[in-house]
């Protein structure tokens, strides 16, 4: 005797979708934290390639207006060859059964540049060899400008 199979695929389907939505929801959760921490790269650089140039620029504000921002913590350190501007932020949960688990995640950014400031090399206009050791070493060419950015999204323990 053969049974009528018209509503299994309706029960699997009732079962399957909650799992679907799932996920697509956690790739869009996924998606807002990489677009943000994206964003709190290029304006921690921007602040960093700000504070290469200008030692008295504004960075938190150059950071704060690069990226978007506006609820991020910035520092620096100078070292006297090298700017470094760290920022860190936190992104809120946006899928709802997230949020009752964790509120936000922590992101942070990193960025270094070599000074470009006059006690840290020749100024403009000045000829290769005319200051000692400034272009000398690089084959009578400009030294590379270095910048290192590292990215790190810090999961921490649930709150």
């Amino acid at each position: 005797m053969k049974r009528d199979q018209g509503g299994q695929a309706t029960v699997e389907f009732a079962l399957v979708i909650p799992l679907i939505a799932m996920m697509l929801l956690l790739i869009v959760q996924a998606a807002v934290v990489v677009r943000e921490q994206v964003m709190l790269i290029n304006g921690v650089r921007e602040a960093a390639r700000a504070a290469a140039v200008d030692p008295s620029a504004d960075i938190s504000g150059i950071a704060r207006s690069a990226s978007g921002i506006a609820s991020m913590s910035v520092s620096s350190s100078n070292d006297g060859t090298n700017i470094t501007v760290t920022g860190t932020a936190e992104v809120p949960i946006v899928v709802p059964f997230l949020k009752s688990i964790r509120s936000s995640v922590g992101i942070d950014a990193r960025a270094t540049f070599r000074s470009e400031t006059a006690s840290a090399g020749p100024s403009r206009g000045s000829t290769p060899g005319s200051n000692p050791g400034s272009f000398r070493q690089h084959g009578g060419k400009q030294p590379p400008r270095t910048m290192l950015v590292e990215w790190v999204v810090s999961v921490a323990a649930l709150r």
